[in-house]
């Protein structure tokens, strides 16, 4: 977000208007660096970093807090007016990137039909058949995918997450998604079961992660660590005698 778009919407008359307006100017100060560090972290930042950011301003965080001009979502902080704009962002880019493909598949047929010396009818032909194959293909894709997730509700996977976890021999005993991470969530919903499965797989054989208590859905949901795992390398699974050894160790 910082790289993409380093700056966020101001609106004046917002600002007149809001209730930040009735503090004194050392909490109005507070908190436009609040919301710019948000922004700069690409509106994912928890808690406790924020208050070592801001070491010497921990009561007025509290403050800013408590009075509902900032959102603590289970330890994650929210800045409502940014969280939209990041969505609204998110959405133009998913977008252009649309876009740009189709843009580009047209150059390459046409390319095709260029440097061909086929007919152009036959050629035609041809393309349109590979599209109907491509088409068909996506929709088997796009029906395993909805019948597989139908009942696979953010409910339903945060007690899959609390499994996966305890198979870890880790527990996990938050109730419910936080609203970044029911985001996050409904942002994969193109991806099938045995994906999220793959994921985890891999994200939680990453040491870091593991070796930080770090296994929360508020990292492992996030797009980019979501497909990084997804595309990662299968680890060889261990046997029982390897995991007992490396305990050992």
């Amino acid at each position: 977000m910082a790289k993409d778009l380093p700056y966020f919407k101001f609106f004046c008359s917002e600002w007149n208007d809001g209730d930040i307006t009735l503090e004194d100017f050392n909490v109005q100060g507070l908190f436009i660096n609040v919301c710019s560090y948000y922004w700069s972290n690409e509106c994912y930042l928890s808690i406790d970093k924020l208050k070592k950011r801001f070491k010497h301003n921990k009561t007025d965080i509290d403050y800013l807090l408590k009075s509902d001009l900032l959102h603590d979502e289970n330890g994650f902080l929210s800045i409502h007016f940014l969280d939209e704009q990041q969505e609204d962002r998110k959405a133009t880019s998913k977008k252009n990137s649309e876009a740009g493909k189709a843009s580009a598949e047209r150059r390459r047929l046409a390319k095709i039909k260029q440097e061909s010396n086929i007919k152009p009818t036959i050629v035609e032909i041809s393309l349109n058949e590979n599209s109907t194959i491509k088409r068909r293909e996506e929709e088997k894709r796009e029906e395993k995918i909805r019948k597989e997730n139908i009942n696979f509700t953010n409910e339903s996977f945060l007690i899959w997450f609390k499994e996966c976890r305890q198979y870890l021999g880790l527990q996990y005993n938050v109730k419910r998604l936080s609203i970044t991470e029911k985001q996050l969530f409904n942002e994969l919903k193109d991806y099938t079961k045995e994906d999220f499965k793959l994921a985890f797989k891999n994200f939680s054989n990453d040491k870091y992660w593991s070796d930080n208590n770090l296994l929360l859905p508020s990292y492992f949901l996030k797009s980019e660590t979501f497909t990084k795992y997804l595309n990662a390398e299968v680890k060889k699974e261990l046997t029982l005698g390897e995991k007992l050894i490396g305990k050992t160790l």
